[in-house]
């Protein structure tokens, strides 16, 4: 009796080394799909118009403060978001999904990547310089990137990418109120969207970006989420039932 009840044992270890390394094989990072994308140039600039007052000595129409024109012209990228809900890794890393956005000159080939880069940061620092990329909005249907123009007039080319993965933080240089970073990624990138191009200084109707090619996008369904745990507590429990069931029923047989 001894022997069976020490082989039972022997077999639920087993069995919930098994459960346990499934679930955190079934937490691995998939590659992310192709991010579907709009970009539209907006203008926000306005004019801030002088005021005027009455000299007391000479009793003409001065100026008290001069005008000035404020240049806000911004490139606006919206992406759908991809279904996905943030886990942790058997490393205790948390798995996030990131966008990234490139742009260029449409008759030029040098990119200017928008996250991924260098850059210089406060101590009180947001989302984007913590990750050093853009953190996809959890609680929107789409994620908003928004760029300053990068000129008066033309066409420029627009590419993003999402990347599900976490980043590391490195200080390049440290300053008393803020300091020079970069950024590691580890994770799966879903390579660069097809090209967008859009006018710049014209205002227009969002256009989305061109569907990317079926081979190069293949749509992936997450299996890497935190609710895939509980469904293997439920199975392990089940096996832990069913063993103990039996046991019982061999101790009433002896």
């Amino acid at each position: 009796m001894k022997k069976n009840a020490t082989l039972l044992l022997i077999a639920v270890l087993a069995l919930s080394r098994l459960v346990i390394s499934g679930s955190v094989f079934a937490q691995s990072i998939t590659k992310p799909s192709i991010p579907e994308f709009e970009a539209e140039y907006i203008d926000n600039s306005y004019d801030i118009a002088p005021t005027y007052t009455i000299d007391p000595y000479t009793n003409n129409t001065i100026i008290k403060t001069y005008g000035d024109h404020v240049d806000n012209r911004t490139i606006v990228v919206k992406i759908k978001n991809e279904p996905f809900t943030p886990f942790t890794d058997s490393s205790g890393n948390t798995i996030n999904m990131f966008y990234n956005v490139r742009y260029k000159g449409t008759y030029g080939k040098d990119w200017t990547f928008r996250y991924g880069r260098e850059r210089m940061i406060m101590y009180s620092a947001g989302p984007d310089d913590i990750y050093g990329y853009k953190i996809q909005d959890y609680a929107s249907q789409n994620t908003i990137i928004v760029i300053e123009s990068p000129a008066q007039q033309g066409q420029m080319d627009i590419q993003v990418e999402t990347l599900k993965g976490y980043t590391n933080q490195t200080t390049i240089q440290s300053h008393i109120f803020m300091s020079v970073v970069g950024y590691t990624f580890y994770g799966e990138k879903s390579g660069w969207s097809n090209t967008q191009t859009l006018t710049i200084g014209e205002t227009q109707m969002p256009t989305s970006s061109p569907a990317a090619t079926p081979t190069l996008t293949p749509t992936v369904t997450p299996t890497s989420t935190p609710y895939q745990i509980p469904i293997t507590i439920v199975t392990f429990a089940a096996i832990v039932a069913a063993v103990l069931i039996l046991l019982v029923y061999l101790i009433k047989r002896k």
